[in-house]
């Protein structure tokens, strides 16, 4: 009687080992199937955390003004509703970082920024193009030339300090 028995126990046995192998698999699956959870709840939420759009209309009370873009240099570029650029905030069609604002033909008239080379830059163009005035960096700039007198200017006397008037020409040649 003691075989039955024996087979029995090992029979038990041999199920609690298997139990136990099956415990272990199911909790690291558990494991598993918790982390992926998590990092899809954490991913839904993240999405939700922020606004992802091509473009962003801004109304006032006469319907659609302005609208907001992302340019093809990742530059954010403030346009009207009907498509005129007005400004550019970060890289620049100019391969500037920095601000351009445009006119209504969309040029750009108003520059600053830093140019690839990290040099500050701040200008102003006319319709055409054409630097109207801008900044110059004063460590690298040559200095002004130096003003040659007229020959029709008065010059200071050495003595007095005071300009006497220069000489007119006669109407008559001299002989």
């Amino acid at each position: 009687m003691s075989e039955p028995l024996d087979d029995l126990i090992e029979r038990v046995e041999y199920l609690e080992a298997q139990n136990h192998a099956l415990k272990r698999v199911g909790a690291i699956g558990l494991v598993l199937l918790f982390v992926v959870g998590a990092c899809l709840v954490y991913q839904t939420w993240a999405e939700l955390g922020a606004v992802v759009t091509q473009g962003l209309v801004l109304n006032d009370s006469s319907g659609p003004r302005y609208g907001m873009t992302v340019t093809p240099q990742g530059g954010l570029g403030l346009v009207t509703y009907r498509g005129g650029q007005l400004a550019v905030l970060g890289r620049t069609a100019e391969d500037l970082n920095g601000l351009v604002l445009y006119d209504s033909q969309g040029r750009s008239r108003i520059v600053i920024g830093l140019s690839p080379d990290d040099q500050a830059r701040l200008a102003i163009y006319d319709e055409n193009g054409r630097v109207v005035w801008q900044a110059l960096d004063l460590r690298t700039a040559a200095p002004p030339p130096a003003a040659s007198p007229s020959p029709a200017a008065p010059s200071p006397s050495p003595a007095t300090g005071v300009a006497s008037p220069a000489p007119k020409p006669s109407a008559k040649p001299t002989n």
